[in-house]
């Protein structure tokens, strides 16, 4: 990869204290001495926006960059003539940055229509469930690469592009992730004492209920944002055992997983069969700081999986292995992390997607 060219990464999620994959990557390339842009989504959509064909390039830090701009047309009404519009004029925005790169997408709903943005490689990053949106199909079908993060996404999008470049590249992890201020988790705990950690987007694919039987015995805390407005959800914030702390910065969440005695995901426990599975980037967060984890769907890491990982496939069982599994892990089972976490440092990870572009 010729790191002359630079890095278009396109996220459905702005560039700011929470961080996704695409965060991740943005900020490994950029160490790594690639020139990487952050293209935010357009913001909501008002009249002015018609007359406005600028671009704003905000630098965050050394070889790191974000992008702002709007959307010429709402995508309201006429939707895909309209998205198809935009897509054309934003790739001609977005030209004037470069003509040549690697257009580098995590975002599903934009940039289906790339002709007119130069000569770059495409890159369609699949780290959710996105086969339902109705630009999913012409994402794949125009991208040089697609990379999923959940094999049990690649089957449909081989079959979408005859299996063309589809290859499965798990989530990663940041060198950073394994630095911790040991003060600073000292002071949580001191602060919060014993607690269980959620973290992750408070959203339909959320079981409340096991919240519900979990918050009857532990203190819980979340950590994430919240896309729903759910009558359960509203009660459980009410509860003296439940603290939702909102959003925090990527890079301080860490902390908080260290001062932990147990991590969880509380996915609904239909949620893989119903289609919309997960690989959580958060479990490879718990794992670094040595966390047991309970978990309500497949973590799709077999290797971990009865030994620091344990799945449950009832709410009683949950509650049940949140009990038992609060324990400091031992020198195997931490070496067993080790062993997996070598696989999925960013840089690697990198490396091994840059063998197919």
């Amino acid at each position: 990869m010729n790191k002359g060219n630079p890095i278009f990464i396109i996220s459905n999620e702005p560039w700011g204290d929470i961080w996704y994959s695409k965060h991740h990557y943005a900020n490994e390339l950029s160490k790594l001495n690639h020139q990487v842009y952050f293209i935010n989504s357009p913001s909501y959509w008002t009249f002015s926006h018609l007359f406005d064909w600028s671009i704003k390039v905000n630098k965050v830090s050394e070889n790191l960059y974000y992008v702002d701009y709007n959307n010429l047309l709402p995508v309201r009404i006429f939707k895909d003539v309209c998205r198809n519009i935009n897509d054309f004029i934003n790739c001609l925005k977005l030209s004037r940055i470069s003509k040549k790169g690697i257009f580098w997408q995590f975002d599903p709903t934009r940039f289906g229509n790339t002709n007119s943005l130069g000569r770059f490689k495409k890159i369609y990053h699949v780290v959710d469930p996105y086969m339902k949106w109705s630009s999913d199909k012409q994402i794949a079908q125009s991208s040089d690469l697609i990379i999923c993060t959940s094999k049990k996404y690649l089957s449909h999008y081989k079959g979408i592009t005859k299996g063309e470049k589809v290859i499965y590249i798990p989530h990663g992890l940041s060198e950073d992730e394994k630095i911790t201020d040991f003060d600073k988790v000292e002071q949580i705990k001191k602060k919060e004492g014993n607690y269980i950690l959620l973290v992750g987007t408070i959203n339909h694919d959320i079981d409340f209920s096991i919240l519900e039987g979990l918050v009857e015995i532990f203190k819980i805390i979340v950590l994430g944002k919240e896309v729903i407005t759910d009558n359960k959800w509203d009660i459980l914030k009410k509860h003296p055992n439940l603290h939702y702390k909102g959003m925090i910065h990527a890079q301080e969440l860490k902390y908080y997983i260290s001062a932990s005695t147990l991590c969880i995901t509380s996915y609904k426990f239909t949620l893989q069969s119903s289609g919309g599975n997960r690989s959580p980037l958060k479990i490879l967060n718990y794992l670094a700081q040595y966390k047991p984890i309970v978990v309500s769907t497949d973590s799709e890491i077999p290797t971990l999986e009865g030994k620091v990982i344990f799945k449950a496939s009832s709410v009683e069982e949950f509650i049940q292995l949140a009990i038992e599994k609060q324990t400091i892990l031992d020198d195997d089972q931490r070496l067993q992390i080790d062993q997996y976490l070598m696989n999925h440092r960013y840089p690697k990870l990198i490396e091994q997607i840059f063998e197919y572009v």
